[in-house]
């Protein structure tokens, strides 16, 4: 009997993938403002690079999808768990790549006492590359110079930095399995919710940096919160007192953040719709030493 052979296709020579313009308008109280300049992009990869080393392309995209260069950057010698991007002129946005195995990231800017960094996202996947292409458009042009770290979590629950160094992080059994990530380095706490309500909050701003998350209020229902304190590893027996707002809260539990310092104090909470401020009134652990510690203001 006679056998038959068969032969792969040839891979192609390069990938794009065209995202979807990043049209939404930022609003700054009762005056929204739009992205000034391009704002549709994409990404080429050469799976062989120029001579000069040069294996992106980072394009604007026109009528009829014709691409537009605005600038390049090279994977050669790169961890594919890691990050690279670029802009161009009279371009108020980043473009570049993410590795494929990227479920969620984040853009981490430097602390701002009035935290505006308001910034539009999109990604799309380059089929037979180890990457994926993403673009980030910022309100305010400085925002593009002054970037801290992009962080980016796996499908498994990994985090990672720029460089593709794992980020310490733990994921709770709250009601949206968030992943909370510490990084010294990018002074940020955050987390990638399972819901898609991403938060993050800086280090530098507090002792016991706190991520305090609602949603869903409005006048006829009460708001889904989630509450976390980083406390310092060892910490046990938390305690909660809460606000009048807060209608109820899950039994608190300390969980240690492996790689760090940090753990985190968290638990779930209702609160009333009609009335802001702090979800607790006192926060309490008994620290590794063995002291009680009370927060009272944070």
């Amino acid at each position: 009997m006679g056998t038959t052979a068969t032969t792969a296709a040839p891979l192609a020579p390069e990938v794009t993938a065209i995202m979807e313009p990043l049209n939404a308008s930022f609003g700054t109280g009762t005056v929204p403002s739009e992205i000034p300049g391009p704002n549709h992009f994409a990404v080429t990869w050469q799976r062989t690079p120029a001579p000069g080393g040069q294996d992106l392309t980072f394009s604007t995209v026109g009528d009829n999808d014709a691409l537009t260069s605005i600038g390049g950057s090279s994977t050669v010698g790169l961890s594919t768990d890691a990050v690279t991007w670029g802009t161009g002129g009279g371009i108020q946005a980043i473009v570049g790549v993410l590795p494929a195995a990227a479920a969620r990231f984040t853009v981490v800017q430097p602390y701002a006492a009035d935290g505006d960094h308001a910034s539009i996202s999109d990604r799309a996947p380059m089929v037979g590359s180890p990457w994926q292409a993403f673009a980030v458009a910022f309100q305010n042009p400085k925002d593009i110079d002054s970037i801290v770290d992009i962080l980016w979590m796996s499908h498994d629950a990994v985090v990672h930095d720029k460089s593709g160094a794992i980020v310490p992080s733990v994921t709770l059994t709250d009601r949206d399995h968030r992943t909370l990530y510490v990084s010294d380095a990018a002074d940020t706490m955050g987390t990638f919710s399972g819901s898609g309500g991403d938060a993050s909050m800086w280090l530098s701003t507090a002792e016991h940096p706190v991520l305090s998350i609602g949603r869903g209020a409005d006048k006829d229902s009460p708001m889904d919160g989630f509450f976390g304190m980083l406390v310092p590893s060892g910490s046990t027996a938390p305690a909660l007192t809460p606000n009048r707002s807060t209608d109820g809260f899950t039994q608190p539990q300390i969980v240690q953040i492996p790689g760090s310092d940090w753990a985190v104090l968290w638990c779930d909470y209702t609160a009333s719709s009609t009335t802001g401020g702090a979800a607790f009134a006192k926060v309490e652990w008994t620290a590794p030493d063995g002291a009680r510690t009370t927060v009272t203001k944070y």
